[in-house]
């Protein structure tokens, strides 16, 4: 690297981002009336809906399509087609499939782990610990907190 490439690195993309910090930084010390969440907010919103599409269509048009360019994602669909060749009769026309749908079906509270619902995990106090642990008194499935109002 030579020193013309790093001062035009420096005036090129390290000068805006310390100036974008510091009028930052000088906006929340000279004009705290104006919160700088909204402003920030604002600010977001305006730069995805209105700079960054023109910027990606001008990136896009002057883009050179090569057939390197295009292996990247051909090979991503290709991969996405055979896993899912490979996956789709497995899942939905083998019993893995059927038992797998039932399992992540959501549980019937009165029977968990039966087959319509998840497995029922019991965790031991021991691995949790009892500190924050409270016992069932109103039958409704949780833990009673103290002044819990269910």
């Amino acid at each position: 690297m030579n020193a013309d490439f790093l001062l035009q690195l420096l005036l090129q993309v390290w000068l805006p981002i310390a100036l974008l910090v510091m009028a930052g930084g000088l906006w929340v010390r000279f004009r705290p009336q104006f919160p700088a969440d909204p402003l920030r907010v604002n600010l977001n919103r305006l730069v995805i809906d209105v700079f960054a599409p023109p910027l990606l269509f001008a990136l896009s048009a002057q883009a050179e399509i090569s057939h390197e360019m295009l292996t990247v994602p051909l090979l991503t669909l290709a991969g996405i087609a055979i896993s899912f060749a490979l996956l789709y009769p497995l899942l939905w026309h083998s019993r893995i499939g059927r038992d797998l749908a039932s399992w992540l079906a959501a549980a019937e509270p009165e029977h968990p782990g039966k087959s319509g619902g998840r497995p029922a995990f019991e965790i031991p106090g021991g691995v949790v610990g009892t500190s924050g642990a409270h016992d069932d008194t109103d039958g409704d499935g949780d833990s009673d907190a103290p002044g819990e109002s269910d």
